[in-house]
């Protein structure tokens, strides 16, 4: 539905690549994968990347671009800016100003909204 109101889409705003482990069935093993590569960010390894994926400063540094192109438009005061939940939580460490570690802070649920 078309109300009019003006959008964009930006790739740089997508969500983390999750690599190989990309649409794979949840098994023990990997729901053990998945919570070693949290505790690995959690303890400043930011830089480590998921299996044929991208880490937590890769998808920061793809993310910065498109924010200073949306920061730069002075004329509109209010923006919503919808994204997945890991993506999320870095972008709001890098406008927060917080270390990417520092990500799970960020309380996260499905139709999450943050006011800033």
């Amino acid at each position: 539905m078309d109300e009019g109101i003006p959008q964009e889409a930006h790739a740089g705003l997508n969500e983390i690549s999750w690599g190989t482990k990309e649409g794979q069935k949840i098994t023990p093993e990997e729901d053990e994968y998945y919570h070693w590569m949290l505790s690995q960010w959690q303890r400043g390894n930011t830089s480590k990347r998921i299996e044929g994926g991208e880490s937590p400063e890769e998808v920061a540094s793809r993310q910065r671009p498109v924010m200073q192109h949306i920061l730069s438009r002075k004329e509109e005061s209010t923006v919503l800016i919808c994204m997945h939940g890991r993506a999320m939580r870095i972008l709001l460490c890098q406008l927060l100003h917080y270390p990417l570690q520092n990500m799970d802070l960020f309380e996260h649920e499905n139709l999450c909204l943050y006011l800033l």
